[in-house]
C-alpha cells in the first residue's frame, strides 16, 4: 500500500491538471471572439450582412455602394467607425490614392428607401462621412484643420437609435470598380 504522502501528492497533481484543463478552454473562447471577422458588403440592403456590437469587421466591397447593417440591441447612442480603407486587390509598387464616402441610412417610406441620416462626426454634423486611404490622407490631408468634409483615414459617426432600429452603412469608393476593403466597428 502506498504511503499517505504519495496519495496526497497524486491528488494534488490531479487537482492541478483539472484546474489547468478547465481554464484553457475558457480563455480560448475569449480569444476567438476578439478576432476580426470578415464579411462581404452587399449592394441590396435587404441582403446586407449584419454587424454585431463591439466586434471589429474587415469588410470587402466588390461593387460600389455596397452596404452592411446594424440593429440596436437597446436604446442609446451608437458610434460607427470606419478605418483602414484600401483598394482591393492591392497593386504592388503603387500608392493607393483613393477616396470614399460613408452614408449612414435608415429606411423610410414604408421601409422601402434607405435615407441618409445626419450624424455627429469629427468637425461637426453631416450626412456624408468623407474617408481616404492612408496614402491619400498622408499626402494631401494630414495636418489640415478637420471639418466635416475633410477626408480622413479613420472616421466615425454617432447616431441615436431605439431598441430594434436598424441602420445601413452604405460605402461608396473612388477606386477601380469600387472594389475595396475597410475595417468597421460599432460601439456604444
Amino acid at each position: 500500500m502506498k504511503s499517505k504522502k504519495g496519495i496526497k501528492k497524486l491528488l494534488m497533481a490531479l487537482a492541478l491538471v483539472l484546474c489547468v484543463a478547465a481554464f484553457v478552454p475558457a480563455t480560448a473562447g475569449v480569444q476567438a471572439e476578439a478576432k476580426t471577422k470578415k464579411v462581404t458588403a452587399n449592394k441590396n440592403y435587404k441582403k446586407a450582412p449584419a454587424l454585431k456590437l463591439g466586434i471589429t469587421y474587415k469588410v470587402t466591397e466588390k461593387v460600389n455602394h455596397s452596404m452592411v447593417k446594424f440593429t440596436a440591441p437597446k436604446n442609446g447612442t451608437y458610434k460607427v467607425t470606419i478605418s483602414n480603407i484600401a483598394t482591393f486587390p492591392k497593386v504592388k509598387g503603387r500608392t493607393d490614392h483613393n477616396l470614399g464616402s460613408l452614408y449612414i441610412r435608415k429606411l423610410y417610406y414604408n421601409g422601402k428607401y434607405p435615407m441618409s441620416q445626419t450624424v455627429k462626426t469629427q468637425g461637426g454634423r453631416c450626412s456624408c462621412l468623407s474617408t481616404a486611404t492612408k496614402d491619400s490622407y498622408n499626402d494631401f490631408y494630414k495636418g489640415r484643420k478637420v471639418t466635416t468634409d475633410t477626408y480622413l483615414a479613420s472616421r466615425y459617426g454617432k447616431i441615436k437609435l431605439k431598441k430594434g432600429e436598424t441602420i445601413y452603412m452604405d460605402y461608396s469608393y473612388t477606386g477601380k470598380g469600387g472594389k475595396c476593403t475597410y475595417t468597421m466597428k460599432v460601439t456604444k
